[in-house]
């Protein structure tokens, strides 16, 4: 059982960092962040869905938190709406959306996250979406 375990812990283990890391570049042909942590995206938002907006966005803030640009990677809803430009209706039925199909996390009431495990699946949905 030892030898079964080490052997888990050495070669099955990932770390969320890890997880980042591996997505960089994809990350850096979508989006860019300025030193206040603002997102700003690279591509013509206008072709995503809403929920493939706020996604993305939620990515930008996992990085900028990793650059130390903000104090964490959670969004609230206003901070959204105001952001994105999109109406308070679509935000909130989106998250509701984005929750249910466990791709966010709610944090507590009007603030989320973007679930690290479904970041690259994310990523390779809008990078495809934009490449046709």
């Amino acid at each position: 059982m030892e030898g079964l375990k080490k052997w888990v812990k050495e070669e099955l283990t990932v770390t969320e960092i890890e997880t980042l890391a591996k997505n960089k570049e994809k990350v850096k042909q979508l989006l860019g962040i300025t030193t206040d942590g603002r997102i700003i995206f690279k591509i013509d938002a206008s072709k995503l869905l809403a929920k493939e907006t706020i996604c993305l966005y939620m990515i930008g803030k996992v990085y900028a938190q990793i650059a130390g640009y903000v104090d964490t990677e959670s969004v609230t809803n206003k901070e959204l709406i105001e952001t994105l430009r999109l109406p308070e209706g679509t935000i909130g039925y989106t998250l509701k959306e984005l929750r249910d199909e466990k791709l966010i996390i709610a944090e507590r009431t009007g603030v989320h996250r973007i679930s690290h495990d479904k970041i690259e699946a994310m990523l390779d949905n809008i990078l495809k979406k934009i490449q046709t």
